[in-house]
C-alpha cells in the first residue's frame, strides 16, 4: 500500500510538464522507502522500477493526480504548482490516505521537434 500511495503522490507532480514526453520522479515518502516512477504524458500511463503500469489523470486546477491501481484509486494533491517543471525541482504533497512526503524531478525527456 505504500508503493500505491508513492507511485500516486509522483504521479501528481509528474503530470505538471504538459510539454515533456517522459517525466522520472524520485519520491521519497516521510516515512516509508523512495519510489522513482517514470511518467508518459503520452499514454498517461507511469511506470516503476519493476516495470508495472498504471494509468492516471491529473487535474490542474486542484493540482491532484489520481491513479487507478488493482487496490482502487488513490489521489494525491501537491503544494508546489506555480514552479516551472524542470530537474531538481521539489514538490510537498498529501494523499488522500493522509501520506506525505516530497517528490523531486530527476529526469525530463522532451520530445524532438519535427522539422518541415
Amino acid at each position: 500500500m505504500k508503493k500505491l500511495i508513492a507511485v500516486s503522490a509522483v504521479l501528481a507532480f509528474a503530470a505538471a510538464p504538459a510539454f515533456a514526453t517522459k517525466t522520472t520522479i524520485e519520491f521519497v515518502p516521510d516515512d516509508g522507502p523512495t519510489v522513482v516512477m517514470t511518467f508518459d504524458d503520452e499514454t498517461n500511463m507511469a511506470t516503476d522500477g519493476d516495470g508495472n503500469t498504471i494509468p492516471y489523470t491529473y487535474d490542474e486546477a486542484s493540482a491532484t493526480i489520481c491513479g487507478q491501481s488493482p487496490d482502487g484509486e488513490i489521489c494525491a494533491t501537491f503544494a508546489d504548482t506555480g514552479t516551472e517543471p524542470a530537474v531538481g525541482v521539489s514538490s510537498a504533497y498529501t494523499t488522500n490516505t493522509g501520506t506525505t512526503g516530497t517528490a523531486t524531478i530527476t529526469a525530463i525527456e522532451v520530445p524532438a521537434a519535427s522539422g518541415s
